[in-house]
């Protein structure tokens, strides 16, 4: 298939998407077009499975999927509307308010010392 993948192309596959488990926000949509059929999951260990397996497509952390790829498991396709960066959300119980949790609220903000650390882990080579 000739890149970059057109996404008239990519509807044609099911996106594997791990289901958003908020309660009481509004659940968010990784990454969908119009008109594609999704297949729901868990978590990403099951989303990376279902794509080894050859049951859909989707974007996955590059860390997640070294592996798979170096043993010819999986492979990446240039798109012709590539995916922005997804936002790291961190969500709370509105009534947690002890030290403990204003802490790592402070840590996950931007320029925190978790959110180093998490951005350090999703881009650490292996």
């Amino acid at each position: 298939m000739p890149e970059p993948i057109a996404e008239s192309q990519l509807r044609l596959y099911p996106n594997i998407m791990v289901e958003d488990t908020a309660h009481t926000i509004n659940k968010k949509v990784g990454w969908l077009l119009h008109g594609q059929e999704s297949i729901l999951v868990p978590d990403f260990n099951t989303k990376c499975q279902c794509q080894i397996l050859g049951e859909g497509i989707g974007f996955l952390p590059d860390y997640m999927v070294r592996e798979a790829m170096t043993q010819s498991l999986l492979v990446t396709r240039q798109i012709h509307n590539p995916r922005q960066d997804s936002r790291m959300l961190l969500a709370t119980q509105h009534s947690a308010t002890g030290q403990v949790t204003q802490w790592i609220k402070k840590q996950f903000a931007p320029n925190g010392i978790l959110t180093g650390i998490y951005q350090d882990l999703l881009h650490r080579e292996n």
